[in-house]
């Protein structure tokens, strides 16, 4: 099993700070191209708290099999001169089920530790899943919303467009039925106006021939007055010689 605290550079003690730390700096080194799978597969089980943790005790249980092995097959002459009591191997470590029984715990250990850190990835990668969804519905409210307020805008703009164009033509309207109100009352006055024209125009004939026919009376009674007096001069005439 690799040490991955020393694939990092890291102590065993170091914290997920300083661990994210070395993991980026070893990542940014070109030089580690070819340790970059141990690279992450170290920061990916060490940055996880609960796979740190299992791994840190395989570990340790892994550093304490040797110093059980020495101190139990080891002897010597104690203190006095006294020979230490030899203990006598389980006969499990003498016919070598003890480590195979240790072996056994340990790839229980392991495999746990991979189910473990497999849960809190496959449960990191839904959190992740869900923050994305979220995120991307987020986006999407806000899109529609943009939208909304997009559609409003035209609907406002297009609303004062007809408006402005309603006013302009009642306006226009207004202004042409003024404009025939003033013509009628300007046809009306022509009209009026041409008709005492016309009226005063044959008061004048009127009168004129009114006139004309005193005349003509006059000059009348004054030609048969001249024949009266004429006739009466014939008349007395021959009275006179």
């Amino acid at each position: 099993m690799s040490d991955y605290y020393t694939v990092l550079g890291v102590k065993r003690h170091a914290s997920r700070d300083e661990i994210i730390a070395a993991y980026r700096r070893l990542e940014a080194d070109p030089g580690n191209r070819e340790r970059l799978a141990e690279i992450k597969k170290a920061y990916e089980l060490l940055s996880d708290p609960g796979a740190r943790d299992i791994y840190d005790q395989t570990l340790r249980l892994r550093e304490s099999e040797p110093a059980r092995s020495t101190s139990a097959g080891g002897g010597g002459i104690g203190a006095g001169g006294s020979r230490p009591t030899v203990r006598s191997r389980p006969p499990e470590l003498e016919s070598g089920y003890g480590r195979l029984w240790i072996g056994l715990v340990l790839a229980l250990l392991v495999i746990g530790g991979l189910l473990l850190y497999g849960h809190f990835s496959r449960e990191e990668e839904r959190i992740r899943l869900e923050r994305e969804r979220e995120i991307s519905l987020r986006a999407h409210q806000a899109d529609e919303e943009r939208k909304q307020r997009e559609e409003a805008e035209q609907t406002r703009v297009e609303e004062q467009r007809l408006r402005r164009e309603t006013e302009e033509l009642e306006r226009r309207n207004r202004n042409e039925s003024e404009r025939a109100l003033r013509e009628a009352d300007r046809r009306g006055e022509r009209e009026s106006m041409q008709a005492r024209t016309d009226a005063e125009r044959e008061a004048y004939r009127a009168a004129r021939k009114e006139q004309e026919a005193k005349h003509e009376e006059e000059r009348l009674e004054r030609e048969r007055r001249e024949r009266e007096r004429h006739n009466r001069w014939i008349l007395e005439r021959p009275a006179l010689h």
